[in-house]
C-alpha cells in the first residue's frame, strides 16, 4: 500500500500566489502525493462562523483571489499532485467543487451534519479530520467522508496527545479509509501513523524563507524536514508489508538450517 502524502501549507503562503507555486514545487519534489491549500471568500464569516476573531488576520491569508485556483490546480496536476482544497462556508463548496480534486472538512467544522452534506453531495472525494471529537461524533462524520482523518487539534501537538492508537479504533468503526492529519511538527509521526494503520497522511509544510511570525509557522515542516518526514514514511510502508504470516523471500538461504522434529 503506497500511503497518500498530503501536503498542508495552511497559511504560510502569506496570500502570495508566486509563493503557492514555490509551496506546489515543493510537495512535488518531495514526494508529497496532493497539496491541499485552504481557501475562504470570506475572512469575517469564518470569524463569525467559528467565534474567532483572535484569529482574524490568519484567515485573511487564506482569502485569496478565486480565480488563482484554477492557475494551482494546474500547476499541481503537471506535477503529478491531486489538487485538494479545504473550505469553512457553505458559499464556497460549489464553486470550489467544480475545480478541485477533492474537498477537506477541518476539525472545527466536522460535527456540522448540514456542511457535510454540502461537501458530499457535490461527489468529490471528501477528507474529513475528527479533531476534538468523541468516537460517536467521529461515526457521524464518517458517513459523510471518503476519508477519516484521526487528528489532535493543538498546534503544535505535544507527542502524548497524539493517541495514534485511535486510528486502529477508527477502523474497526467506520467503513472507510482512516487517516492522520499531523500536528505535531515531528519527522517521525507519519512513519508512526503508518505503523499504526494509517492509510493517508496531512502534514503542515513552509518555505524556508516563511516569516516566523505566521499562524502556521511553528506547526509547518521546512522542506528539509518534509523530506525527511516522507523519507520516514515510505520506510515504514516497507517495514510494515502485507501482514501475513508466511516465510519472507530474505529467509530462504536460512531455512536449510532450521530444525525439525
Amino acid at each position: 500500500m503506497t500511503v497518500q502524502i498530503i501536503a498542508e501549507p495552511g497559511s504560510t503562503a502569506c496570500g502570495r500566489l508566486d509563493t503557492m507555486h514555490r509551496l506546489i514545487e515543493l510537495a512535488a519534489e518531495s514526494g508529497a502525493t496532493a497539496i491541499k491549500p485552504q481557501f475562504t471568500s470570506s475572512p469575517e464569516q469564518m470569524v463569525q462562523r467559528r467565534r474567532a476573531s483572535v484569529y482574524l488576520d490568519a484567515y485573511r491569508l487564506i482569502a485569496y483571489p478565486f480565480e488563482w485556483h484554477y492557475e494551482l490546480a494546474a500547476d499541481a496536476h503537471e506535477r503529478g499532485l491531486q489538487y485538494i482544497v479545504s473550505i469553512y462556508l457553505e458559499r464556497d463548496v460549489e464553486p470550489v467543487a467544480r475545480i478541485a480534486d477533492a474537498l477537506k472538512c477541518a476539525s472545527f467544522e466536522s460535527r456540522d451534519t448540514r456542511f457535510l452534506g454540502l461537501l458530499a453531495a457535490t461527489r468529490k472525494p471528501v477528507y474529513v479530520s475528527t479533531g476534538m471529537q468523541t468516537l460517536a461524533e467521529a461515526m457521524t462524520a464518517a458517513a459523510y467522508a471518503t476519508t477519516l482523518f484521526h487528528c489532535t487539534s493543538a498546534y503544535v501537538a505535544p507527542l502524548d496527545s497524539l493517541n495514534l492508537r485511535a486510528i486502529r479504533t477508527l477502523q474497526a468503526k467506520v467503513g472507510v479509509p482512516v487517516g492522520y492529519s499531523d500536528h505535531s511538527a515531528n519527522v517521525l509521526t507519519g512513519a508512526l501513523a503508518v505503523a499504526a494503520g494509517a492509510e493517508a497522511l496531512e502534514v503542515h509544510v513552509r518555505l524556508d524563507d516563511c516569516d516566523p511570525a505566521n499562524a502556521d509557522y511553528a506547526v509547518s515542516l521546512s522542506p528539509a524536514r518534509l523530506a525527511d518526514y516522507i523519507h520516514f514514511v515510505r520506510v515504514a510502508e516497507r517495514a510494515m508489508g502485507d501482514g501475513i504470516k508466511q516465510p519472507q523471500p530474505a529467509e530462504a538461504a536460512m531455512r536449510r538450517y532450521q530444525v525439525r522434529t
